[in-house]
């Protein structure tokens, strides 16, 4: 069950990971039938050992997750950007401009194939 905490209302709080989930701005985003919000997960390091990740997630405003997507720790969605059906975001992932990149990457401003224009 998710409520609003009145102390800072742009954070989402669910009954087990009380402040995990950041979300900009309730009104303008939208979330599909059977989104995920898993702010922790299990992870292999370098040792070969699992460990376990807890991280925020961030929606940005005007953000969107479309139908069984699933968004897992540390993944932050920056504002106007969409999330595809069953789109699995790895942890500490970084959703801009139209592309997913790992945290720490710089982001590549490049026309993508369907923002490119014909040559005549």
């Amino acid at each position: 069950m998710a409520s609003i905490c009145p102390a800072q209302p742009s954070v989402l709080q669910c009954s087990i990971q009380k402040l995990l989930i950041e979300i900009a701005s309730i009104d303008d985003i939208i979330f599909g039938a059977g989104v995920r919000l898993n702010a922790h997960g299990l992870t292999p390091n370098n040792g070969g050992e699992v460990e376990l990740i807890l991280g925020t997630i961030g929606v940005g405003d005007r953000a969107a997750a479309w139908g069984c997507a699933l968004l897992t720790a540390g993944t932050r969605v920056s504002a106007g950007e969409g999330i595809r059906v069953l789109q699995i975001s790895p942890p500490v992932s970084r959703f801009a401009n139209g592309r997913r990149f790992k945290e720490g990457a710089e982001e590549d401003d490049s026309p993508r194939p369907w923002q490119q224009t014909a040559v005549p």
